[in-house]
């Protein structure tokens, strides 16, 4: 960008310290920018009603974020991005809550800072363009093809398939709480305001009728405003198809039904947005001292799924009627003793899907949630009894208790679900309660996840390549691609902590295809340098979700297409742990990429998930044995896991067509151990270390093929 043109974007910067305040402005300035500052949250709001600004720098001595969210009531983030000046935690995970772009630490890094400034210049830079190109035909969009009683409060929305905008009209600004304008977003910009929980149901639904399998897209779900109030909606919509019946619009309208709706019809209990406003209530009366502080519960079914769609309905109303039972006898036990606890009174609600909240008013001690769970746990030791069948259900509780850091219900709904994932992750069928060390562990996900993001958007991950051997010859047949992620700026961490948390918010189906298509790139410049040499076959990890996508087997024929790698050259490699409870999804993408003359393998196989009947059912190329089966392997008369079994699985495997390859062969005498039980290939630190390209070419393959 031009000087003359960047200084017509207006920054301001807030900061109470007048030396701090002016350092940044001087730097902001002589970096071309135009300036503003101020030292408190009035002045900002009265500036912003004067002048128009194109970024906010805020600084995090603004402890009470009120001012943060203010700004957000009138501006959205995509036109007035909001960065938060932070010197460590403090106060970072409320800040991006209450509405926050992006935040840069203290001491600034002034290079780094002015990137992150950049790059958020740009993006408003980028929506403007489009809402101002949009504007001129935006009377095109009010037409909803089979809905004729759209409402003048409903949002009306438009979603262009193919270039990935969606319109969606003033009334949706109101909605989730923006100043109202009509304005054009990215579908992610939208499916981020739907409620996590609700998320898989809705695109369910909208690929079943882009795919023709409905007449007319209708969904209920929950949408989240920028204040952390949630709004019970419907939505309908219907695709838009061209002459060759590709959709290529989705149009509708959403209309909010969030009054009056707080009973289940299912099974009587009070919904969500009910205990989210005796939350409300409850909350403001324990900050002014006219009640005592109150617990939280949410109540998470374990494996509901498993037990099928046609027993659902029955056995969670069966639930609900268990729960309310052991509400009704905690409530009466502290009515009648009350010495147990200071004047509690319980609510029970249905959260949605399998999922139940309890709200316990008057809490003196962690103990008095506690006691709840531990009843609710009792009671679920007994079978339910439907149809003449029993059926065994267990439950995962998060409890979170109120402190002063809980200003809105979501916060501790919030904290109560973080401790419901760790009770999950510690087996089920148990409680675990908020505490500090989940705190912490809450705002370091959100740093990594962030960084995550960042990392995307500023292309820091590099693909490094570890070759696969054939154990005879030790000649290099093949190359794992691996990620790497070098300017990771959280402290170190293992790659395997990088993958989970991906994989948990979503970012590993884009990392996926990024590492997809870098890779073909770089062993499409690998043959070119060597012309001669026999043509590697390439490995690619992907996650189960990933296999789950409708279109993956579209996504990676194109990526071959662009790259030019044939389709036999590439390999991609499942978990064994994503087939112990395998999906339907999965299975069928499989066979379609099979369909397209893709090779296919099993990765990690040894670690005790899957069984060897999986090897037949799926349409495997190669079986990968995981390093800890040949690390057991070699520690004979210490393992259950023999040269017997090892030759095999591995006889087993070449029955059914498939190759084998050892993982982590790192010694001479694993290398002949496997070769000698009829393991053709092997990887691992014997023959090479995973190396970036560069490295790869000038040593390992300049070697063989030279």
């Amino acid at each position: 960008m031009s000087e003359a043109l960047a200084t017509l974007e207006h920054l301001l910067v807030v900061d109470p310290e007048p030396d701090a305040r002016e350092s940044i402005s001087n730097r902001l300035r002589n970096s071309g920018y135009q300036v503003s500052s101020a030292s408190a949250g009035k002045q900002v709001l009265e500036q912003l009603n004067t002048a128009t600004f194109a970024l906010i720098l805020l600084d995090r001595a603004l402890t009470d974020l009120q001012t943060l969210k203010q700004i957000r009531t009138k501006h959205s983030a995509a036109l007035l991005p909001v960065i938060y000046l932070t010197d460590g935690t403090n106060k970072l995970s409320e800040a991006l809550d209450a509405g926050a772009n992006d935040y840069i630490a203290r001491p600034i890094d002034y290079p780094v800072a002015l990137g992150r400034i950049r790059a958020q210049l740009d993006r408003r830079a980028a929506e403007l363009a489009t809402i101002r190109a949009g504007r001129a035909s935006e009377q095109d969009t009010l037409t909803i093809p089979g809905h004729t009683d759209v409402g003048w409060t409903d949002v009306i929305w438009d979603w262009d398939l193919e270039s990935d905008r969606t319109y969606l009209s003033e009334r949706w600004a109101d909605l989730i709480g923006l100043a109202g304008c009509s304005v054009f977003y990215s579908s992610a910009d939208f499916f981020a305001r739907v409620h996590p929980a609700d998320l898989g149901n809705v695109q369910t639904a909208l690929n079943a009728h882009r795919a023709g399998e409905t007449a007319d897209f209708a969904a209920e779900f929950r949408l989240l405003r920028i204040d952390g109030q949630e709004r019970l909606v419907r939505a309908r919509a219907r695709v838009v198809r061209d002459a060759a019946g590709v959709a290529t619009r989705l149009t509708g309208s959403l209309t909010d039904f969030t009054i009056g709706h707080t009973r289940d019809p299912l099974t009587g209990l009070p919904m969500r947005q009910h205990l989210l406003d005796r939350l409300s209530v409850v909350l403001e009366q324990t900050r002014a001292g006219e009640t005592g502080p109150m617990g939280v519960l949410l109540i998470d079914l374990d494996h509901f799924t498993e037990h099928g769609a046609a027993i659902g309905a029955a056995l969670i109303a069966s639930v609900a009627e268990r729960l309310e039972a052991v509400i009704r006898q905690q409530d009466n036990a502290w009515r009648v003793n009350p010495h147990l606890a200071g004047g509690q009174s319980v609510t029970l609600a249905r959260l949605g899907g399998d999922r139940f909240g309890v709200l316990i008013e008057g809490v003196r001690t962690s103990s008095d949630a506690i006691r709840v769970a531990e009843r609710v746990l009792r009671e679920f030791g007994t079978p339910f009894e439907l149809t003449g069948q029993s059926f065994s259900v267990t439950a995962s509780i998060g409890i979170a208790t109120y402190s002063a850091g809980h200003r809105t219900p979501q916060d501790l709904l919030r904290d109560a679900d973080t401790a419901l994932d760790r009770a999950k992750s510690y087996g089920r069928d148990r409680w675990e309660i908020f505490g500090d060390e989940m705190r912490v562990q809450v705002i370091y996900r959100l740093h990594f996840e962030n960084a995550l993001r960042r990392a995307l958007e500023e292309q820091e991950f590099r693909v490094a390549y570890q070759p696969i051997v054939e154990l005879g010859q030790r000649k290099i047949v093949g190359l794992e691609a691996l990620l790497r992620w070098p300017t990771f700026g959280l402290g170190t961490c293992r790659l395997e902590e990088v993958i989970r948390i991906a994989e948990e918010t979503g970012l590993i189906v884009e990392i996926g295809r990024w590492v997809l298509k870098e890779a073909c790139l770089q062993m499409r410049q690998i043959h070119q340098f060597f012309p001669r040499a026999p043509k590697l076959s390439l490995h690619v990890n992907v996650s189960e979700k990933q296999f789950a996508l409708d279109d993956l087997d579209k996504i990676v024929s194109e990526t071959l297409r662009e790259t030019g790698i044939a389709p036999q050259q590439l390999k991609l490699e499942i978990t064994e742990s994503a087939l112990m409870n395998p999906r339907k999804e999965v299975n069928d993408t499989l066979l379609r990429l099979k369909g397209r003359g893709i090779r296919l393998g099993i990765d990690d196989f040894g670690t005790g998930y899957a069984s060897l009947n999986y090897l037949h059912q799926f349409p495997f190329d190669t079986l990968k044995l995981d390093r800890t089966f040949i690390a057991r392997l070699a520690q004979a008369g210490q393992s259950k896991i023999g040269p017997d079994v090892a030759r095999a699985i591995i006889h087993l495997a070449h029955a059914l067509g498939m190759e084998v390859v050892a993982e982590g062969i790192e010694d001479e005498h694993q290398a002949i151990m496997m070769r000698d039980l009829g393991c053709g290939f092997g990887q691992g630190y014997l023959f090479a270390h995973p190396m970036l390209a560069h490295q790869l070419l000038m040593s390992v393959l300049t070697k063989q093929f030279s």
